[in-house]
Order: structure tokens, then C-alpha cells, then sequence
């Protein structure tokens, strides 16, 4: 069972790992790391629950954001000029 030091520590790790990064303490490990770190860590400021509950939430939201904008951006490419 996880006592509340590990969940502290947990929280702790979360954090750190996106502050690393968007200092540029360490390179992305895939694309759009530093724009869904960015956005993770923005929700955890304004958000007053528990840090890992936050950056699961907003990692979801950020991914159908990603999702929605590259769908978008296919449609207004196939999209053929009126003359």
C-alpha cells in the first residue's frame, strides 16, 4: 500500500520531470512533449487537486485538443479553392 510519502514523492516527480524539460534540462522523448508538458503544468497551477489526478486529466485534454486541431487542419487542406 502507498503511504502518503510515495504519492508526495510521486507528486514531486511529475512536476519536476516537466519542469526539467521546459527548461531545457532534458530533450523531448516524443512530439508535442513540451507543449502537453507546458499545458500539464499550467492546469496543475490552477487546478487544487492532487498533482498526479491533475496531469492525467489535462493529458487527456490535451490530446483531444491535438487530436481535433490535426483533424481540422487535414479537412482545411483537402479543401479545394472556388473559382
Amino acid at each position: 500500500m502507498a503511504t502518503m510519502n510515495d504519492v508526495y514523492f510521486a507528486d514531486i516527480e511529475l512536476v519536476g520531470d516537466a519542469v526539467e524539460l521546459l527548461i531545457g534540462s532534458r530533450e523531448e522523448e516524443f512530439p508535442l512533449e513540451r507543449a502537453l508538458r507546458l499545458f500539464q503544468f499550467k492546469s496543475w497551477l490552477l487546478d487544487g487537486s492532487k498533482t498526479s489526478g491533475s496531469f492525467s486529466r489535462s493529458a487527456l485534454i490535451f490530446a483531444a485538443i491535438a487530436i481535433s486541431v490535426k483533424e481540422n487542419s487535414k479537412r482545411f487542406n483537402n479543401l479545394t479553392p472556388s473559382i
